[in-house]
């Protein structure tokens, strides 16, 4: 049997990944991966849209006053996704590794203003604890988090990226389509998430 090629000597190999073999593989890994997390996040939002609406202890339409910080939140992660777009498709390694910065430094963004976003959320819950039997703010703190730890996940494989990049001396670019297709489903499942809050407030 002929022997495999080398991977720096592989025909299959672009410039910025391996060839289909392996790409195929992981794209495939990663779809299952997404459709798994969608279908949570589903039962999640149906099962708050149910609590919100027909729970007799849920508190009074219009009660819930989202922070706004949520709403800088929502254009940072936008902004995210765009950056990483445009590097999933730079021409250059140079650009690509540019705008995996800039991506990556928004996704930090992200986290820094939802943090005490979240913070607030958890007083609002203690305060309608007093007022209510409802456990809806913690519900949604606990939604808010669930998302927010993803997002943590995707900037982890965003450094395994980069680390893997500094010890082969250039960026691939199948992990960074990765990448950037994990974070365009985060910014789908957000956006559902919080135009269901607002309109469910």
């Amino acid at each position: 049997m002929r022997p495999p090629f080398p991977q720096d000597l592989n025909p299959y190999r672009d410039r910025f990944g391996p060839g289909p073999d392996h790409g195929y593989a992981r794209s495939l890994g990663l779809i299952f991966f997404i459709v798994s997390l969608g279908a949570l996040f589903t039962a999640s939002m149906i099962g708050y849209i149910q609590y919100r609406l027909l729970s007799p202890t849920a508190p009074p339409a219009g009660s819930i006053h989202l922070p706004a910080g949520l709403w800088i939140s929502t254009a940072i992660l936008i902004a995210s996704t765009i950056l990483l777009h445009r590097a999933a498709h730079a021409r250059t390694q140079a650009a690509m590794g540019q705008w995996m910065i800039l991506a990556a430094s928004t996704a930090v963004a992200f986290i820094i203003v939802q943090t005490p976003c979240m913070i607030h959320i958890v007083n609002q819950h203690e305060a309608a604890s007093s007022q209510f039997s409802t456990g809806l703010y913690g519900l949604l703190m606990t939604l808010i988090l669930l998302h927010a730890l993803h997002v943590v996940g995707g900037l982890a494989a965003m450094v395994v990226a980069a680390v893997i990049a500094w010890r082969r001396g250039s960026l691939e670019r199948l992990a960074i389509r990765h990448c950037a297709w994990y974070w365009h489903f985060l910014d789908i499942v957000w956006l559902i998430m919080f135009g269901t809050f607002v309109l469910t407030g």
